[in-house]
């Protein structure tokens, strides 16, 4: 993630073109735009439906329809680094403010509330410690902490694999992991009929 993180932020725009005529294009998301705004690289798009709710053209991207408008706004941008560096920070801005993971949760609690009332479920409502303004602290507790995210180790997932496959299926495993450990030092074998 954070190879591609710094990729995206050594490009100067992103680019969402795709042909807005058919439905294939306008099915897609806004998750371009959203990918570029976290590393703040504005985005030049087309107007599919997805980015025109996402995009406001000049303050947190850019819109564009025909070559010209294309041509243009590429120019703008390579031309002015102070226009780039302000549409990139006013779009991390927005999508922080919009698609935060603790403002998504919000908005999918208040719409699964709202079908619970809807069909008069005997299901109790969902309670979470919902604010009027969502914030990261309030979901906090619905985020795995760093240190479990490096769980299972390495060894706790051999002894899975003892306990529940057996011993062979955990001794082909040492063997994988010890022979991709070592191929930089000893290559695969290009001639042999086995990997082909």
């Amino acid at each position: 993630m954070a190879r591609i993180t710094q990729t995206i932020g050594a490009v100067l725009n992103k680019f969402g073109a795709v042909r807005t005529n058919n439905s294939f294009s306008q099915s897609k998301s806004e998750i371009k735009f959203i990918e570029a705004a976290l590393v703040k690289v504005p985005t030049i798009a087309s107007p599919t439906q997805a980015f025109c709710s996402a995009i406001e053209t000049g303050k947190n991207g850019f819109l564009a329809q025909s070559e010209t408008e294309w041509e243009y706004i590429l120019d703008t941008l390579i031309e002015n680094p102070g226009l780039r560096e302000e549409i990139g920070d006013n779009a991390f801005n927005d999508v922080m403010q919009k698609y935060a993971p603790w403002i998504r949760a919000h908005e999918i609690v208040k719409t699964l509330n709202q079908i619970l009332d809807t069909i008069n479920s005997p299901v109790d409502r969902l309670i979470l410690p919902l604010s009027s303004k969502p914030l990261e602290k309030d979901f906090a507790a619905y985020f795995l902490d760093t240190i479990i995210e490096k769980h299972p180790t390495l060894f706790e997932r051999g002894l899975y694999s003892l306990k529940s496959r057996g011993i062979f299926t955990l001794m082909g495993e040492i063997w994988v992991y010890f022979r991709r450990l070592l191929s930089p030092v000893f290559p695969f074998p290009k001639d042999n009929k086995i990997y082909e």
